[in-house]
């Protein structure tokens, strides 16, 4: 369970160091040295442990590592656009597109069960979406939290599909490589490719490390703890980013958008609980 609140609070402080790397720099400087910082602990691991990290089912494992990539590429403008609490609680549905997808990459089968709280999710997430005025309540940022969430249910589903066969290392490893991938062309058009400022140096540095250490530690808690267990303590991140949002950058929640989110949370709980009973 330590492990498991340790990756919770590491991807709150992601977010915030997130908020303030922003300002020093491009969102693609942010996925890059993430990544490649998350690149070298994995190899330095890999070869203190003796792990095989390109592992097997490659083909699944390039598609994962790409999946991976756009969505952290996908929140991470999102968490920069919307309040850190929207941003979040839209990533949170992963859960329900997990279990949309279980069944076409996995054995896994969607029960009455999950429909209902799917059916929940999407009402929540309704909400969300049309928390401001209804000309201007919908921006970028929804969908990209959007997408994100997708990317991150599909990621989860294809790293079940493929955990009997490899390191807890790997996805991680294949998911860096493919953000390194993805943002190297833009960050090599930036006029300023590898000069960051003295004021930027240790956001980015604050957002390398805690990456690293919140998904290693998420990975870790599988190993003692039922997924849908850490499921919803990492759940506990949405919690921390609306206090994060409220103390230090003063983000105002209305009404729906708060009931849009205890209705994504519930669900996102309920689906978890619910596979650990079939």
């Amino acid at each position: 369970m330590v492990y498991a609140f340790v990756a919770a609070v590491c991807y709150a402080g992601l977010n915030t160091a997130i908020r303030f790397a922003d300002a020093h720099m491009s969102v693609w400087h942010i996925i890059f040295y993430r990544s490649l910082f998350g690149v070298f602990v994995v190899v330095l691991l890999a070869g203190m442990t003796g792990v095989w990290i390109f592992g097997r089912q490659r083909l699944t494992l390039c598609l994962l590592g790409l999946s991976g990539a756009l969505g952290v590429t996908a929140l991470t403008v999102a968490l920069i656009l919307l309040p850190l609490f929207e941003a979040l609680v839209l990533l949170y549905l992963f859960p329900a597109f997990a279990a949309l997808l279980s069944p076409w990459l996995t054995s896994d089968h969607v029960s009455q069960r999950d429909w209902i709280f799917i059916g929940t999710a999407c009402f929540g997430t309704a909400l969300v979406l049309w928390s401001g005025q209804l000309g201007s309540g919908i921006q970028w940022g929804h969908f990209l939290g959007f997408f994100a969430s997708f990317c991150l249910g599909l990621t989860f589903t294809l790293i079940r599909r493929i955990s009997a066969d490899n390191s807890p290392l790997t996805p991680f490893f294949y998911i860096c490589v493919a953000g390194i991938v993805v943002s190297i062309g833009p960050v090599l058009l930036q006029p300023t490719i590898f000069a960051i400022s003295s004021d930027g140096l240790p956001a980015l540095i604050t957002v390398a490390v805690l990456a690293t250490v919140a998904h290693l530690a998420g990975n870790k808690a599988l190993v003692y703890l039922p997924s849908p267990r850490v499921g919803v303590i990492l759940m506990s991140e949405v919690i921390f980013g609306a206090i994060i949002g409220l103390l230090i950058f003063g983000e105002f929640l209305g009404l729906r958008t708060l009931l849009g989110g205890v209705l994504i949370f519930g669900s996102g709980i309920g689906l978890n609980f619910n596979r650990q009973q079939s």
